[in-house]
């Protein structure tokens, strides 16, 4: 009970202790006090008005037609690394944010902008470094809306800065559409353009032929098995083309290329059954030899190569139509739901914040100097730590006597060698 008594006591006295000494020095407290509350003050008058406006995209859904071509595009057509950062992928909205994030828009961004000179950057990394801390892109989890966010001092260049991410997202997209299927539809044209020119080798030869030998009837069942022959080597070749065509933008484990692949190989085994029907004496495993003169064995090789020739035209026609039609169509697009709009109130500083934190923090400074001013007060003039007070006296002037004999000796020695 005299402890408890004793204990409480002892805490008012360290209390009225402390009050005595803030009153004491009550006059510092408040100047030191003032300064920082005046110094908050003037900066944040100082300190220039941040403005924020936002925009709000919706990405097309993750089934979209075109988001394959685009995944592939962006990952280099199915490299190791875009198999992971599809894999890592949730949805149309995480590509573009990332594409967002990416130095291609920063940099048009900066230009469109005259960037460098609002940032007064030497360096465009910098500019985009000012330009990554004042935007801000995120995507809704639950809806898959991507909100772009940008700071500036200038409340319309806030909106029109925000409002030009939509633009250039927009724009690249279109460009990597458009290169993907103007690389699908060049490549078609350069097969076709090559199968037309053998086409036409291939009628001018049976054309010479026939003027040459004059016109050869050939049994209606031969024909029926070199057309068929000729249409599935055609289908194989055009099969093997467009495989060529989807590795170019579709990742090697994609289920259209497996497709394509099996296709493939069902044709190509069909082909080799065919070419082995019959005995082993067939000429070009079609027709026997003996049943049919040497001029008309050679009008029915041409006749075969003129009919494969004629298939894959067709065929590689009617891809280069597809392709065509696909190049026409915007594969990809985003909608602008809420576009961004001049701000009328900043975001910051937000002032009156700034000057109270900044003055309770040189009040709490000011007090913590007093107290511990105090103590170092208290503590020197205590006869009980004057032994200890003088050792340390004595420590510091031996270390700086030893300190100003080994400087004149390094002086002493530097003097000798000169």
């Amino acid at each position: 009970m005299e402890n408890s008594e004793e204990l409480k006591t002892g805490n008012e006295s360290r209390l009225l202790n402390s009050i005595l000494i803030v009153l004491k020095r009550i006059k510092l407290i408040s100047w030191v006090t003032f300064g920082f509350a005046l110094v908050a003050i003037i900066y944040s008058l100082l300190t220039p008005n941040i403005y924020q406006s936002t925009v709000r995209i919706l990405p097309p859904p993750k089934g979209h037609a075109g988001m394959g071509a685009l995944l592939a595009q962006m990952q280099g057509g199915g490299s190791a690394l875009g198999d992971i950062v599809m894999a890592n992928l949730s949805g149309p909205a995480d590509l573009y944010a990332g594409i967002l994030k990416g130095p291609t828009i920063a940099d048009r961004i900066i230009d469109r902008f005259k960037l460098m000179s609002v940032y007064k950057a030497k360096l465009r990394e910098t500019a985009r470094e000012n330009l990554a801390s004042n935007t801000t892109v995120s995507v809704d989890d639950k809806t898959g809306i991507i909100s772009i966010s940008v700071r500036d001092r200038n409340p319309q260049r806030a909106a029109d800065m925000a409002n030009g991410y939509s633009d250039e997202l927009a724009k690249a997209l279109q460009d990597l559409a458009i290169t993907s299927a103007s690389r699908q539809r060049l490549f078609f044209e350069k097969q076709l353009k090559g199968a037309y020119e053998s086409l036409t080798d291939a009628e001018i030869a049976m054309s010479k032929f026939e003027e040459k030998s004059g016109v050869i009837k050939i049994d209606e069942q031969a024909k029926t098995v070199l057309e068929r022959i000729a249409k599935l080597q055609a289908e194989v070749a055009a099969k093997e083309i467009r495989l060529k065509v989807m590795k170019t933008y579709e990742t090697p484990y994609n289920v259209d290329i497996h497709t394509v692949e099996a296709e493939l190989g069902g044709l190509e085994e069909q082909l080799q059954k065919l070419q082995t029907t019959g005995n082993a004496h067939f000429q070009d495993g079609i027709i026997p030899t003996e049943q049919i003169p040497v001029k008309s064995i050679d009008y029915l090789r041409k006749f075969r190569k003129f009919k494969f020739k004629e298939t894959l035209y067709e065929i590689l026609l009617k891809q280069y139509e597809a392709a065509k039609m696909k190049e026409a169509k915007e594969p990809v697009s985003i909608q602008v739901i809420d576009a961004a709009k001049k701000p009328e109130t900043k975001i910051a500083p937000i002032r009156r914040k700034i000057v109270i934190t900044w003055t309770f923090l040189g009040c709490f400074l000011a007090v913590q100097f007093v107290f511990a001013s105090e103590y170092f007060k208290k503590f020197m003039t205590d006869p009980s730590k004057q032994a200890a007070i003088s050792k340390i006296k004595q420590s510091l002037f031996e270390y700086k006597t030893v300190r100003t004999i080994a400087e004149l000796l390094r002086n002493g020695r530097k003097a000798t060698l000169s």
